[in-house]
């Protein structure tokens, strides 16, 4: 009875070694393909983010380049609506006809916008930010001085105009609102070449790191897909010498039943 159970026991033996073989070698090369496609995987990751972080620098470069142009954009229009100003002042003190006041009048209106763009512009640069709330000082004493000889000419205080104009506070105030204006296009100017010459070279970096990156995932790809290849190749050169070692191991046991029945027949006999 015990060898009829052994015997009838072997079929099950065989195909539960079947089963543990199948399921190991199946493992083993799923890891593997695990492994490959991770890798192509952390390459696209890797190559996502390098992108990422070299357009996000263009970007903010590309805005404080923007910016100096705007603070140089806004010297500019400040200096002009003061001027304005003035040459609207000096028109009225010469004729004394009221349309020769609109140039004053539009100015008054623009230079307060004009000072608070300069100086929410400059808000980030401490030096650059005294120096537009020292222009904004000079600015308004010179609109201030401005309003002043316009009254005296509605007063007709023609003697008075003469000799303040003489001890030149007008020109003063405007000298120094020019030397302001010329210290900040110079540091704005200095900034802007610095900030051109940065975006210059992030520009090539994210181009070479973004190529980089590219041929390296694409390197990644090719080698995940040679090791996905090779390891199929395995596989199945491994599944066929497990089917080879199968049958030649029901061979085997075929032989020993046969055997032990020729065995058993003797023993009977």
């Amino acid at each position: 009875m015990a060898r009829r159970r052994n015997r009838l026991n072997l079929p099950h033996a065989i195909a539960a070694i079947k089963t543990v073989n199948l399921n190991l070698l199946s493992r083993y090369h799923s890891r593997g393909a695990r492994i490959g496609f991770a890798m192509v995987f952390a390459a696209l990751i890797a190559n996502g983010v390098l992108t990422y972080l070299n357009v996000r620098r263009l970007h903010n470069l590309t805005n404080q380049e923007e910016q100096s142009r705007l603070v140089l954009l806004e010297l500019k229009t400040l200096l002009n609506t003061v001027t304005d100003a003035e040459t609207g002042m000096r028109g009225y003190l010469i004729t004394q006809q009221p349309e020769y006041l609109k140039p004053y009048e539009d100015a008054v209106m623009r230079v307060n916008d004009s000072l608070a763009r300069l100086s929410e512009l400059t808000r980030e640069n401490g030096e650059q930010n005294r120096r537009a709330k020292n222009l904004e000082r000079q600015t308004r004493l010179m609109m201030d001085l401005t309003r002043e000889y316009i009254a005296m000419v509605d007063e007709q205080a023609f003697d008075t105009i003469r000799s303040r104009m003489r001890v030149g506070r007008g020109k003063m105030l405007m000298d120094e609102a020019r030397g302001t204006v010329l210290e900040m296009e110079e540091e704005e100017a200095a900034q802007l070449a610095r900030r051109v010459a940065q975006s210059r070279v992030s520009y090539l970096t994210a181009l070479v790191t973004t190529l980089f990156s590219t041929l390296l995932g694409l390197a990644l790809a090719v080698a995940g897909f040679r090791f996905v290849r090779r390891e199929m190749a395995i596989r199945e050169q491994a599944a066929e010498s497990l089917r080879s070692a199968n049958i030649r191991l029901e061979d085997r046991v075929r032989e020993r039943t046969s055997e032990i029945s020729q065995a058993n027949a003797s023993l009977r006999l």
